[in-house]
């Protein structure tokens, strides 16, 4: 193997393990990612270009890949999931059992693109879902590359020119970083296939260009090496440690990659040095070190946790995978893959369907707190008693949607706009209001922030749909309901020309000229996300300590202070904000979970759940008796 393609994959393995375990300190680590896709690229054009393709050549292919990624893969999937079993909380099980399932078949990529599109599973996803295999979503993506790759060769090989061979790549590549444009949600070009199909191109370009267009010696010659040294100096670039914007650093990497590729610099380091040692057990580290870091972040310092996982990957790198890769008899070899796929799916069925083997451990009997806390899971405020209207604008989605309760007794009309959290709260402000309305409804949208809009998941849309429909219905009294996003919480410089307080001042004298009043929640504490399974899982690890949980109140005040600054500049004649924050305050911090009952007020998504909704609902009740219109 090339020294250069080693120590490539030693500054990737180190972006990506830096990145998840220092993500504020190295951002833009995860780019190492997208230098093994065109290292991996490269080596398979090696293999498979100059190759009359039949039969036995792309069996032979497969059976190397299957040797040298397959037989691992499945071995370390395998100790992950049993592992579990031992050094997480059982609550983390189930989603885990689910994906280990789709890593097997690799198409992790693929159930965390159906998830992040499932609002009510997006948490699934996340980094604090302690999700162990995550990080299988690259080994999907390139498996499904190979699914191809002889397809494209085999194209390759109809066409008789270099020429017309290059520009055929260049146009795959363009078509496939064009869905980068095309798609508005970044998470799912991040993980879609064909979508990082054009770092593989890029890899193949790579090697056809360097075999078949630029000879050896003009490589060798000294402004070329000037080159080499200023591309390998770019591609430290995965180590910048401010964030820049990922589309542009991402084409930058996939093409300084494949230019070093092409370069063969050699000389990049010794074949003895550390740098290509750690190339060597690059993919071991890849496969080790999520789990490592998720199983020990809370025990070990990272010093102690990044020698563990140097430790394991060499012991695992010596021990089996050498072995493993020098096994040439063919039967032996699948027989052994028959065996590891036999024994993950032999697990995977003891955990689905709970089989006690004695040996595994199953904890099924929980004292009451936690079996009160697992039922908060169960968001019946997701199906209020309400009749949900149908959009008339069909570009917009219809999660949670637009709703009119039963009519009342009395004479206002009541609106509530908003996200997810104006859904959360819907039936608890129809308690309160004991039916002294003449009509309540609600109108709930992902991204629906009610008073200005993110340029995220058709948010402007969704904003202008929701004055419509309160145009339509003209309501006396509005409540923008809303879980604030990122940009009015960015830094103010002129708050009187600041554009979103601007927007946000122009959205509520809309609202005043159809209601009599309008009421706006001020933030409230937000926990990270899976926040429930996070506590649950310290109550099942029995930690007497749960108050470092609470988020501290400069915390709080720190991450809200320029969106109540926003807020608190709105000038408006007929609206209100109004605080429930203090709700949750203890003097100290606020409160994530009821200290008396050990409940949690926030769910996975940062909703309230019912312990919550109990709290708000007194506050309500107090809040509709002193409301004046």
């Amino acid at each position: 193997m090339r020294h250069d393609i080693q120590c490539l994959r030693a500054i990737a393995i180190i972006g990506v393990v830096g990145f998840h375990i220092f993500p504020d300190n190295l951002p833009n680590g995860f780019l190492g990612v997208d230098v093994f896709f065109v290292i991996s690229a490269f080596l398979m054009s090696k293999i498979l270009y100059a190759k009359s393709l039949d039969v036995a050549t792309i069996a032979d292919f497969y059976y190397k890949r299957i040797k040298r990624i397959w037989i691992i893969y499945y071995l370390i999937i395998f100790a992950i999931n049993l592992s579990k079993q031992f050094l997480q909380a059982e609550i983390w099980w189930p989603n885990n059992n689910i994906y280990a399932f789709f890593s097997l078949l690799f198409l992790t990529n693929q159930k965390i693109i159906s998830d992040q599109n499932d609002y009510f599973n997006a948490f699934k996803t996340d980094v604090t879902a302690n999700n162990l295999f995550l990080h299988c979503w690259s080994l999907s993506v390139e498996v499904q590359f190979y699914t191809i790759v002889p397809f494209v060769f085999i194209g390759l090989h109809q066409l008789k020119s270099i020429r017309l061979r290059i520009i055929a790549l260049i146009i795959a590549s363009i078509i496939s970083f064009s869905i980068t444009f095309i798609s508005i949600d970044p998470n799912f070009t991040f993980n879609f296939a064909i979508a990082r199909f054009y770092q593989f191109f890029a890899g193949i370009l790579g090697h056809i260009i360097g075999s078949e267009l630029i000879s050896d010696a003009k490589k060798d010659n000294y402004g070329w090496r000037q080159y080499d040294l200023c591309a390998l100096a770019a591609i430290l670039a995965i180590f910048w440690p401010l964030h820049v914007a990922p589309t542009i650093l991402r084409i930058f990497v996939t093409i300084l990659t494949a230019y070093i590729l092409v370069a063969n610099f050699e000389l990049l380091c010794s074949p003895f040095s550390t740098l290509a040692y750690i190339g060597d057990i690059s993919y071991l580290i890849y496969l080790i070190h999520w789990p490592i870091w998720l199983y020990f972040k809370n025990y070990l310092s990272v010093l102690s946790i990044i020698y563990l996982i140097g430790l394991l990957s060499i012991l695992v790198h010596h021990s089996i995978e050498t072995n493993f890769l020098r096994q040439n008899h063919r039967p032996t070899v699948f027989a052994i893959l028959a065996s590891l796929i036999a024994a993950n799916s032999l697990l995977l069925y003891s955990l689905a369907n709970g089989t006690d083997s004695g040996f595994l451990r199953y904890s099924k009997v929980h004292n009451d707190v936690i079996d009160e806390n697992l039922k908060l899971t169960n968001v019946s405020w997701t199906h209020p008693p309400c009749d949900l209207e149908k959009f008339d604008n069909t570009t917009i989605d219809e999660s949670f949607g637009h709703c009119k309760f039963p009519p009342g007794n009395g004479t206002l009309k009541i609106m509530l706009i908003g996200n997810s959290y104006t859904l959360n709260q819907a039936q608890t402000i129809h308690k309160a209001f004991r039916g002294n309305f003449s009509s309540f409804e609600y109108v709930s949208m992902i991204s629906n922030y009610g008073i200005y809009a993110d340029d995220i998941d058709g948010s402007r849309a969704k904003l202008e749909y929701s004055k419509r429909i309160a145009a339509r219905e003209k309501p006396d009294v509005i409540f923008v309901i809303s879980r604030f996003m990122q940009s009015p919480r960015w830094n103010i410089i002129d708050i009187e020309n600041d554009k979103i307080v601007r927007k946000m001042r122009e959205n509520v004298a809309y609202y005043e000229t159809i209601a009599k009043k309008v009421y706006i929640m001020s933030p409230l504490p937000q926990t990270p996300l899976n926040f429930l399974n996070i506590f649950v899982s310290e109550l099942m690890l029995k930690t007497e300590n749960l108050e470092y949980l609470n988020i501290p109140k400069m915390d709080f005040i720190k991450d809200s202070k320029n969106l109540r600054r926003r807020l608190n500049n709105l000038k408006c004649s007929n609206c209100e904000l109004y605080d429930m924050s203090r709700l949750f305050f203890n003097g100290k911090s606020y409160q994530t979970f009821d200290a008396e009952t050990n409940l949690a007020y926030f769910d996975n998504e940062i909703h309230l759940t019912p312990p919550a909704l109990q709290l708000i609902e007194s506050f309500y009740n107090e809040f509709l008796t002193k409301m004046k219109i």
